[in-house]
C-alpha cells in the first residue's frame, strides 16, 4: 500500500543528494581553476621580475635556465597560460551558476513535492493503523467472548 510512494520518497532523496554532489564538484572545480590561475600569475610576475633584474648579476645558475628557456619567451608562454586559465575560471563561475541555479530548483520542487509525499505516507500508514486496530478489537472481542462462554460458571 505504501511501498510505491516510500519508493518514490527514496529515490527523489538520491536525486536530490546527487544534485547537491554536482554542485559541489562545480564549486570545487572553480576553486581548483582559480587557485591555478593564481599560480600561474605569482610564476608570471616571478619572470617579469626576472627579466627587468638585467642589472643584477646572475648566478651560473641563472644563466644555465636562460640557456634552456628565452625569459621573453617564457612570458609570453605565462601570458597565454593566465589568458587561459582566466577563460576557465569564467566557464566554471557560469557552470557553478548554471548548476546553482538547477539545485535551487531541484531542491525547492523536492520540498514541495517531498513534504506532500511524506504527509500522504504518514496519513495512509495511520489510517491503515486505525484499520488494523479496528478489526484486531473485533478479534479479540470475539475471543473474549468465546473464552467466556466456553469456561461456563465460575466458582
Amino acid at each position: 500500500l505504501t511501498r510505491e510512494p516510500l519508493r518514490n520518497l527514496v529515490l527523489d532523496i538520491a536525486a536530490a543528494k546527487e544534485v547537491i554532489r554536482s554542485r559541489e564538484a562545480a564549486l570545487f572545480h572553480l576553486i581548483d581553476a582559480k587557485e591555478a590561475g593564481d599560480r600561474l600569475v605569482k610564476d608570471l610576475e616571478g619572470a617579469h621580475l626576472a627579466l627587468h633584474q638585467g642589472n643584477k648579476q646572475k648566478t651560473a645558475f641563472d644563466l644555465f635556465r636562460e640557456t634552456f628557456a628565452d625569459p621573453e619567451e617564457k612570458i609570453n608562454a605565462l601570458t597565454l597560460k593566465v589568458k587561459a586559465s582566466e577563460v576557465a575560471v569564467g566557464d566554471a563561475e557560469k557552470s557553478l551558476k548554471d548548476v546553482t541555479q538547477n539545485t535551487s530548483a531541484e531542491m525547492q520542487r523536492f520540498s514541495q513535492t517531498s513534504a506532500h509525499d511524506v504527509r500522504t505516507l504518514l496519513m495512509d500508514h495511520a489510517r491503515s493503523q486505525m484499520d488494523f486496530h479496528a478489526r484486531m478489537k473485533i478479534i479479540w472481542s470475539s475471543a473474549l467472548v468465546s473464552l467466556d462462554a466456553s469456561s461456563g460458571p465460575s466458582g
